[in-house]
């Protein structure tokens, strides 16, 4: 199914448990959270918009083409976007949030030397699966993720396999209960927080 403009407006949600479905042009989130268990697939220039706590992807979102693009993803009430700037050339990425502590499968104490510590709080998926561009990711916190204390120190990590790696920090938004920072272009993709 390919959707020009879709709104989601149910507020015990849906679930997509099969087939691939493909956004073309905005998808707005009023009420209710889709759980997403297929393909959700987000096209070249489309877009989603109003997500919040009461209304978000759980799971795994694809968005493919060369425009900048805020992933609409959550779990368990909280609406925890990543976002990434716009690919060139062309290129296929997929994110999901996860609302748990990384520590089990991406270990605190595998770090660079310049990241004094990981989130214990959350993690995001982020995969480019299809092209060759680097991005900037934009990474968002809220009152679950554990405090911030100093916006300017934040710096966003991606595993790379074996490590944390640090991918810096070229902005920031916000305030220390909710925000968002930006890394450097990275070519390292999987875990993020």
């Amino acid at each position: 199914n390919t959707f020009n403009n879709v709104v989601i407006n149910k507020t015990n949600g849906i679930t997509i448990s099969a087939g691939t479905h493909q956004v073309n042009g905005t998808m707005t989130f009023t009420s209710g959270i889709v759980t997403q268990n297929a393909t959700l697939q987000f096209l070249n220039g489309s877009s989603a918009a109003s997500a919040s706590n009461t209304s978000y992807v759980n799971g795994i979102v694809t968005k493919v083409g060369t425009n900048a693009f805020t992933f609409p993803i959550g779990a368990g009430g909280l609406y925890r976007p990543i976002a990434i700037s716009a690919p060139s050339p062309s290129s296929t990425f997929t994110a999901q949030y996860v609302n748990t502590n990384p520590n089990a499968l991406y270990p605190n104490a595998q770090r660079a030397v310049t990241l004094d510590h990981i989130s214990g709080a959350e993690y995001w998926l982020l995969n480019r699966t299809a092209g060759t561009a680097n991005v900037n990711v934009t990474l968002s916190w809220g009152s679950n993720s554990g405090g911030v204390g100093n916006l300017s120190s934040l710096r966003v990590a991606a595993w790379n396999g074996s490590i944390w790696t640090d991918q810096g920090n070229s902005a920031t938004t916000g305030n220390t209960s909710a925000g968002t920072v930006t890394s450097n272009a990275s070519s390292v993709y999987g875990p993020y927080t």
